[in-house]
């Protein structure tokens, strides 16, 4: 079954506004499906960026050890996850599965 990815927009996963989405096909088997992406218009982006600029302050508020601490968390998470991940991107974008671990590596 293929994924069904929403946007991340002010700390909640939502559909766009359109509502409407588009396939992301395996180039490798473009007879499957890997998942659905939203096709997000600008009022999506619009509500994107005013939900960055609101966590701007909060964020800027915080010590730089304190999100150096976030920013660390994050990456160690990305690691825990680099083979899942570099397998979709394979799935996804037809990468070899080398070539996508790298490109997880170095996010």
């Amino acid at each position: 079954m293929p994924c069904q990815y929403l946007n991340f927009i002010g700390g909640q996963w939502v559909p766009s506004r359109t509502q409407r989405t588009f396939p992301n096909i395996n180039p490798a088997n473009t007879g499957e499906v890997v998942g659905e992406f939203q096709a997000s218009g600008p009022e999506d982006v619009a509500a994107a960026f005013a939900a960055a600029e609101s966590a701007q302050s909060a964020w800027g508020a915080l010590p730089a050890p304190r999100r150096g601490e976030y920013l660390f968390k994050a990456a160690e998470i990305l690691e825990s996850e680099l083979q899942a991940a570099a397998t979709d991107m394979t799935r996804e974008e037809g990468k070899t599965l080398p070539e996508a671990a790298g490109e997880v590596k170095r996010a």
